[in-house]
């Protein structure tokens, strides 16, 4: 019945799957590392700090979070930030959203593996659902990631001057809240 006994499944989850291989050759091949097995990797460590929040329970559990996913963390972050810096294009989608038949739901810091749990709960309900996996645009904050995401794509700059992180258009205007929502209507999007 203690704490440490229930977070035992997800520590040696989180052991076990720290210490697997992956080709982190591409960051295709990282994506779809991330996407298949890595995310199980994040999922176990919140679950972990879930379950209680005594000094003692944190204490114990840093030691094996230090010893395994911190290592974890930093070869696949180092590695990935190796691989964008000689092709960023991957920030930058090449196809356009059907935007007709999609309902983007837009949340700060929804992580993958809040993603896949949010999924899991809609389909033991009546709805049909599913998650379409795509970059964020860097840096990965709203006034930057917000844009890439909507039907104004073809409008940003690649290449914007630092002002607050917000995205400026290819004229050179910086993309305002208002232009943003005004886009949206116009492209039959409405922004709840």
């Amino acid at each position: 019945h203690s704490p440490i006994a229930e977070a035992m499944p997800h520590l040696v989850a989180l052991a076990e799957r720290s210490l697997q291989t992956y080709d982190n050759t591409s960051i295709g091949s990282i994506t779809k590392y991330y996407i298949d097995e890595g995310v199980k990797v994040d999922s176990s460590v919140r679950k972990v700090y879930l379950i209680e929040h005594t000094k003692d329970y944190l204490d114990t559990i840093q030691v094996v979070i230090d010893k395994f996913y911190r290592p974890w963390l930093d070869k696949l972050t180092n590695q990935f930030q190796s691989l964008v810096k000689d092709d960023y294009d991957v920030f930058y989608p090449n196809e356009t959203e059907d935007y007709n038949s999609n309902f983007i739901l837009f949340v700060d810091a929804f992580r993958y593996d809040i993603a896949q749990d949010f999924l899991n709960q809609l389909s033991t309900t009546k709805y049909d659902a599913s998650i379409d996996v795509k970059w964020s645009a860097l840096p990965s904050l709203t006034p930057t990631s917000k844009p890439v995401l909507a039907p104004i794509q073809d409008k940003l700059s690649k290449s914007s001057e630092w002002n607050s992180f917000q995205v400026q258009l290819e004229n050179g205007k910086i993309l305002s809240h208002h232009y943003f929502k005004a886009s949206l209507e116009e492209n039959g999007i409405h922004y709840i």
